[in-house]
């Protein structure tokens, strides 16, 4: 999704180029005060000293936003995490904080022997619920695009399971964040392969990389190069089979001990070597030559405390240097870029300067994308980040806090809190209703709508859930842990739509307050109007529909769920059509003023039958539930 978006009254602060910026560029940043940069189409097609602009709102086809003095940088680019995978490690990490070591953890189930098994385990929905939070998490700290590994499954199936997800993920309409995918299956070795490496990875050339690359699934091929998983040798035939396949190649290099991965990432010319805590200087040296980017991954070495990669070093060697979370269940739980910031300053020494290059156009570089974002120039994607400060040295300065106001993704505005009003998902039950029962008309019925359909899938996904394990619903386990994963993931999207509702008509609430003058305002602002009022319409109609489709849901759950909440299952059920119902409500009072009849009619149409059949569906349900339960 795009947007035509002005920002003014903003101090822009970026690096410049179309490519990775190397040794002392680094430190260069473009600094314009009092600046206007220009979005048309998701695309950047001004950037420079402010044209006048004074007033928020939408008026020429263009959303104005006044940035009041605050720093505009670009998106930030996390470009090394692995964040797609089932479970989580919270008790081997106290174990490691007692100072079990690592073979130790390994002998106790822990380890990636562990998320394999937990990611193996995972469907289709349960993986992709989980790793939208954290996309979520990630676009309000000021990621606009995110790299992200496979690994966790080390078989074919979940491999291109988790490659999968993130090729879903990227084509969500609404994404926050773009995903770079990166096959990974030279992670670990599998248990099933213990002894025999050279095996598995006849097996990943043979049988999971054609099967990647057929299907479009990564642009990238990584390899854990390190002693006791994947030698010198083993990785580069890996590598060199990847890229005769037409994958860019990556390494996860030197980071446990010096064993010269990074000297393998400049003999095949890899897009990047990543961690290179203990990668050598003539290894260092031969990266700057071949301009390989040198990802510095300071979490991963925080959480283990391990020295940190050499940073200053690397960058006085004239490399590109760029900066990553490595979120990932094991050494890194964390996708922290505001603390990734201070570490790369207070301890990796380098600059902040250096650290903001390194978290936007080195981190794109890393990504083959250097020419498309990661600084604010025309041409490129509207991807930008809002501090809530002018003061860009803040970043590291705010130790482990998140300054940023507003993440922009291709034009659109996600503020930490809402333009016109704080995040309504964020409240306490309490404090939402009271906002529902004060002076303004948001909240109002459509958000309640909106929550209404939240509240029936998670007493599907509750109903589900008390099913699975169950004495005498053997059968139907699988099924339930279907449902629960399709009722969780329609919850996640009900509740995107409380603040959609109340945002659809700021739209066009804003509209309205455009000026009206001439001929030709009235008919920009009467085009506008329009435009905003089909997108309020539009926001409940798919809540409408979204509910109907749980409605069939819940029927399943209620008629096969444990019978002990097959009431719950009935409150679902009247809660979806409730759902429904109220979303249809405020679908036709926005088409009222709607000049296209065409779209009118359309959308009328459908609003009339799926009032049909939700009541009819709900009343199905409700005779048979209320038969069984008479005595």
């Amino acid at each position: 999704m795009t947007e035509n978006l002005i920002i003014f009254n903003t101090r822009v602060v970026t690096p410049i180029g179309f490519s990775a910026r190397r040794g002392r560029e680094m430190e260069e940043l473009c600094i314009i005060d009092n600046a206007t940069v220009e979005v048309t189409d998701g695309i950047i097609t001004y950037v420079g000293p402010g044209r006048g602009e004074e007033r928020d709102g939408y008026y020429q086809r263009y959303w104005h936003y006044n940035a009041r003095g605050k720093c505009l940088l670009p998106g930030f680019v996390d470009s090394h995490t692995h964040f797609v995978f089932g479970g989580e490690r919270a008790e081997e990490f106290s174990w490691r904080l007692r100072g079990e070591s690592y073979m130790s953890i390994m002998e106790r189930g822990g380890g990636i022997v562990s998320t394999v098994k937990a990611t193996r385990a995972c469907n289709f929905i349960q993986l992709r619920s989980k790793a939208e939070s954290f996309l979520k998490q990630m676009s309000a700290m000021g990621v606009t695009t995110v790299e992200g590994k496979s690994g966790y499954g080390l078989d074919k199936e979940t491999e291109l399971l988790q490659l999968r997800v993130m090729r879903s993920l990227n084509n969500d309409e609404h994404k926050r964040v773009d995903v770079v995918s990166t096959f990974l299956g030279a992670h670990a070795v599998p248990a099933e392969y213990n002894g025999r490496t050279d095996e598995y990875v006849d097996y990943i050339i043979r049988e999971v990389m054609p099967v990647v690359v057929h299907n479009n699934l990564a642009e990238f091929c990584d390899v854990f190069c390190e002693q006791g998983v994947f030698s010198i040798e083993q990785s580069r035939r890996l590598l060199l089979a990847a890229k005769e396949m037409g994958l860019a190649l990556k390494l996860h290099a030197d980071e446990i001990v010096p064993l010269g991965g990074a000297g393998l990432a400049a003999e095949l010319s890899a897009v990047s070597a990543d961690h290179l805590l203990h990668a050598s200087d003539a290894d260092i040296r031969a990266m700057a030559d071949k301009g390989v980017v040198a990802t510095l991954l300071p979490l991963t070495a925080f959480a283990l405390k391990e020295p940190y990669a050499r940073g200053r070093e690397m960058i006085d060697a004239g490399c590109a240097v760029a900066l990553a979370t490595d979120l990932n269940p094991g050494s890194c739980f964390s996708g922290s870029i505001p603390l990734t910031f201070a570490l790369a300053c207070i301890y990796m020494k380098m600059s902040i300067e250096e650290a903001i290059t390194a978290l936007t156009l080195n981190g794109a570089a890393a990504l083959n994308r250097a020419d498309s974002i990661g600084s604010i120039e025309v041409g490129k994607k509207g991807d930008f980040v809002v501090l809530n400060t002018d003061n860009y040295h803040f970043l590291p300065y705010y130790v482990g806090m998140n300054c940023v106001n507003t993440t922009i993704k291709g034009g659109v505005l996600y503020p930490e809190s809402l333009i016109f009003n704080i995040m309504l998902v964020d409240l306490t039950v309490k404090e939402f209703l009271n906002k529902v029962a004060g002076s303004d008309p948001v909240p109002g019925g459509g958000s309640i709508a909106a929550l209404n359909g939240a509240i029936a899938s998670a007493l599907a996904a509750m109903v589900a859930n008390l099913t699975i394990g169950k004495k005498g619903y053997e059968l139907h386990e699988e099924l339930m842990r279907h449902i629960s994963g399709v009722a969780l993931q329609q919850k996640g999207a009900f509740v995107e739509d409380i603040d959609r509702d109340s945002e659809a008509y700021d739209k066009v609430f804003a509209c309205f307050k455009m000026p009206k003058a001439t001929d030709e305002e009235k008919a920009a602002r009467s085009t506008a109007i329009q435009a905003a009022t089909k997108f309020a319409a539009l926001v409940p109609m798919q809540v409408a529909r979204n509910a109907y489709e749980l409605m069939t849901v819940i029927m399943d759950v209620a008629r096969l769920g444990n019978r002990n909440a097959v009431t719950d299952a009935c409150v679902a059920m009247m809660s979806a059509r409730s759902a429904v119902l109220g979303a249809l409500m405020n679908v036709r009072i926005n088409l009222g003023s709607l000049k296209d009849k065409e779209f009118v009619s359309k959308l009328q149409s459908e609003a009339d039958e799926l009032e049909h059949l939700a009541c009819a569906k709900e009343k199905e349900l409700l005779d048979e539930i209320n038969q069984e339960l008479k005595v």
